[in-house]
């Protein structure tokens, strides 16, 4: 009996861990700036119904944008107004050359699409924001 009780607990401890170690926002490894650049663009191919072109310009933007915001997290070192004033920049001019790249049909679904990541960050975990990751496609 002892041992059903014991093997029970220890069951539920294992699965407890598995459970908490799935979650996102915990401490796991971040993406590189690779892998964010490369899941923006996969996401922004499907969502806007980028042409071959524009594909390729925005890869390359995403990679550039991708390194920036890591080196401007790095920079601010834990000082959360110079970095959230820094990725307002670096945004800022992102917006301004996807204008350049997408169609005035596109860029509006991006801009609506980046509202709709706006209002989910502020929401909280919940609401599909961690503050870990970059919200932008």
């Amino acid at each position: 009996m002892k041992r059903s009780k014991h093997f029970l607990l220890l069951a539920g401890m294992l699965l407890a861990m598995v459970a908490a170690s799935g979650q996102p926002g915990g401490n796991g490894p971040q993406m590189t700036p690779e892998e964010r650049a490369a899941k923006q663009t996969s996401r922004m191919i499907g969502e806007f119904e980028l042409n071959a072109e524009q594909s390729t310009k925005v890869e390359e933007i995403n990679l550039r944008y991708a390194k920036a915001h890591a080196e401007a997290r790095d920079q601010a070192a834990g000082d959360m107004e110079a970095m959230h004033s820094s990725m307002m920049k670096l945004n800022t001019k992102l917006d301004e050359e996807f204008k350049g790249i997408l169609s005035e049909v596109q860029f509006s679904r991006y801009e609506e699409f980046q509202t709709e990541q706006r209002k989910g960050m502020q929401g909280g975990p919940q609401g599909g924001g961690q503050g870990g990751g970059n919200p932008r496609p």
